[in-house]
């Protein structure tokens, strides 16, 4: 089997692990329908980004390690990850501070006395604390720590019938939540809006996003003014496309769903995410014979120009992108020199490529699964790497201007 149909194959089986909830706060802006920081096209399209830390290995399980997440808060990168360190899958964390130091031990997240993993480590922040949500045995839960690493609670914090996968986002002092679940001998996308002291949604407090006929991916939340955008991946039409679909503060669906991709073949593996006016989304798409990265935007009743990102000669997979203030960086994997590798450029507001490729890892064994976060003046950037121990483990640097 040609490899990048099976890491197609391995997308839709779940493009980012059972559980994801972005390491972002909520973003208060107001919501616009124009999209334009003035000066992106002056200023901004003259910086470079040097690496600036080198790849600094973060852990030493032996025993493969996934779905590294990352923010920055405080002064700090919180990093959480799960790994087999002791045979069965275990959450764990550490904290980071900008030149890649170690400030913790890896922490324990997941404390469960039976025989089910736990897996897909996320994040989201206050002030003085942030937590860490995981999956553990098709149940979400959330632990919370201050930032010296001392915990603080630990509990469920979202039960649903035959759940395969969760994203959670704050709103206010709710949770949006976007979850795939079996349905039908299929899977399908669903949106949901939880109160501070619920743990379980009723039926007519959600709403079914994707058809339910076929095999669809994770979701992606991002939010912006009080609402929810939710991104998700499903082909009623009988390709496989991008879909966006936003909700407000209650949970009322305020735009029903809208087709950003317009693939002749296949597009997968959305990533969301918002520069306070919209929402900017980045997948991989094979129109052009090869998996490559594509990006648009969306604003309240108008879909961007889709711009393709990548070039490459193999399959270009997993695009992350992170909002600096004036422009994006996007990080993703690819094949292009013959084993996978990290890769990383920046772009306008309206994704206008500001300058070429740049390759951040370099070794024969492989760069995976990248996460990446704007840490005020630099970014951070993790991903999982073979490069020693014949196994995954998480490595961490930083680029600045």
């Amino acid at each position: 089997m040609p490899l990048f149909i099976f890491l197609l194959f391995a997308v839709l089986i779940s493009s980012s692990g059972p559980l994801a909830l972005d390491a972002h706060a909520a973003d208060s802006s107001a919501l616009h329908v124009s999209r334009s920081h003035a000066g992106i096209n002056n200023k901004a399209s003259s910086r470079q980004y040097a690496e600036q830390s080198g790849a600094i290995r973060l852990t030493e399980t032996k025993r493969n390690a996934g779905s590294p997440a990352i923010a920055w808060k405080n002064g700090v990168f919180i990093i959480a990850w799960h790994d087999k360190r002791e045979e069965i899958d275990q959450v764990y964390f550490t904290l980071v501070d900008g030149s890649g130091n170690k400030l913790l031990e890896d922490t324990l997240v997941s404390e469960h006395d039976d025989d089910f993993g736990s897996h897909s480590a996320s994040l989201h922040l206050d002030n003085g604390t942030f937590s860490i949500a995981y999956f553990h045995k098709g149940m979400v839960y959330k632990a919370t720590f201050t930032y010296s690493g001392e915990r603080l609670s630990s509990g469920l914090l979202f039960a649903a019938d035959d759940m395969l996968s969760c994203r959670v986002k704050p709103l206010g002092s709710n949770f949006a939540l976007s979850w795939t679940e079996r349905y039908d001998k299929r899977t399908r996308v669903n949106f949901g809006m939880l109160g501070p002291d619920s743990l379980i949604l009723e039926d007519s407090a959600r709403t079914a996003l994707s058809s339910g006929t076929t095999w669809v991916s994770s979701s992606r939340l991002a939010m912006v003014a009080g609402r929810a955008g939710v991104a998700w991946v499903d082909n009623p039409t009988g390709i496989y496309q991008i879909y966006l679909s936003l909700f407000d503060g209650s949970g009322q669906q305020a735009v029903a769903p809208v087709q950003i991709s317009n693939s002749s073949e296949k597009a997968y593996s959305p990533y969301l995410s918002s520069d306070g006016d919209g929402f900017s989304l980045a997948w991989f798409d094979e129109r052009d014979g090869n998996p490559e990265i594509y990006f648009s935007t969306y604003d309240i009743g108008s879909v961007g120009t889709e711009r393709r990102i990548t070039e490459a000669a193999e399959g270009s997979f997993h695009p992350v992108l992170a909002w600096t203030g004036s422009e994006w960086g996007l990080v993703w994997y690819d094949y292009r020199d013959g084993n996978s590798e990290i890769y990383f450029t920046r772009l306008a507001e309206d994704g206008t490529k500001l300058e070429a490729d740049k390759r951040l890892t370099r070794d024969d064994q492989g760069s995976h699964t990248p996460n990446m976060v704007w840490a005020d003046d630099k970014f951070g950037i993790v991903w999982l790497d073979e490069r020693q121990d014949d196994n995954f483990e998480v490595y961490f640097m930083t680029l600045y201007p």
